[in-house]
């Protein structure tokens, strides 16, 4: 295997999460100013879900970016129990 195909094997994990999570961020900011904006409404406001699953599918720690850690481990917190 040539040095670059290693770099590019190593280094996609870290950049495609980075990818990832700029677009959930963008996705996130864009509802936020729907919502606040009125263009995007609640329809049954009364009604939630008692619980749902939850999964996430990440990278092996080695190619995790920090940033991806604290948002999972965020989340545990908050969602265990």
């Amino acid at each position: 295997m040539q040095q670059a195909e290693r770099l590019f094997q190593l280094d996609f994990p870290q950049k495609a999460t980075a990818a990832f999570s700029l677009l959930l961020m963008l996705d996130c900011m864009r509802k936020a100013n729907d919502r606040k904006g009125g263009r995007m409404v609640r329809l049954l406001p009364g009604w939630t879900a008692d619980s749902i699953t939850t999964m996430i599918l990440m990278p092996h720690r080695r190619g995790q970016l920090p940033s991806a850690r604290a948002v999972v481990e965020f989340l545990a917190e908050r969602l265990a129990g």
